[in-house]
């Protein structure tokens, strides 16, 4: 029974390191690639193309539902006041409305202000955040291959040389805590004028999971020392 649970774990160490070789080259490709369109798009002349990208909301207001009508002075009010509201740290100002005195309603067109997402900084910006992040990832990734390597050769998942992989992998993850919501918040950079770094609670509680893994096997190791011992 033991001999055959030894093969599985074998068996899982040939098979994940293939698929983690596999990753890894797909993330440097990926990373050439990024790096290439990224040199590309600065290398292009600021006024041949841009793309801008804004926020917008269609509201219309049933006035019957709330018993009131629509009145030249409210028209008139309409048209000399700015209103603006905030949606997701988004500015939108009215841009335009529409009243319908026969069914009693008001539409409201409202929209942000255009941003261009092919802005030099936030072109430098994103490339640099998502160069890092696969930076970060390949890191991982090749601890994540010798971990595989150990599990392929061993005689027991209790052996010093797994439980150092394990931790290996459990503390790589640890910038993926902070990378991972900040290359979000480079790719909403893009799209918007807003900068917002969050903090990624799932992978804070992977790290930790990992890490406690690790100090599990240890234990695990100990245990089997002593036994050994006594035997």
């Amino acid at each position: 029974m033991k001999q055959e649970v030894v093969a599985k774990i074998n068996k899982f160490g040939k098979i994940g390191e293939v698929v983690a070789q596999i990753s890894r080259i797909f993330v440097i490709l990926g990373a050439v690639i990024l790096l290439a369109a990224g040199i590309f798009m600065l290398a292009v002349p600021k006024d041949l193309f841009t793309l801008d990208y804004y926020v917008g909301m269609d509201m219309q207001v049933d006035l019957d539902a709330i018993g009131e009508t629509v009145t030249d002075e409210d028209i008139e009010e309409l048209n000399m006041e700015a209103y603006s509201v905030a949606v997701d740290g988004e500015e939108m100002e009215m841009v335009d409305f529409t009243v319908d005195r026969d069914n009693n309603t008001v539409a409201i067109e409202m929209a942000s202000q255009p941003t261009n997402i092919f802005h030099p900084v936030k072109i430098v910006i994103f490339i640099l955040v998502e160069t890092l992040l696969m930076v970060v990832n390949f890191i991982t990734i090749t601890f994540i291959i010798k971990l595989c390597k150990e599990f392929k050769t061993c005689e027991t998942p209790f052996s010093a040389g797994v439980i150092k992989r394990i931790k290996q992998v459990g503390f790589s993850l640890i910038p993926w805590c902070i990378m991972y919501p900040t290359a979000e918040a480079a790719a909403n950079f893009m799209v918007s004028n807003n900068l917002n770094i969050s903090i990624d609670i799932g992978m804070i509680i992977m790290v930790l999971v990992v890490l406690a893994l690790a100090y599990i096997f240890q234990y695990g190791a100990m245990l089997q020392q002593e036994s050994d011992e006594t035997l």
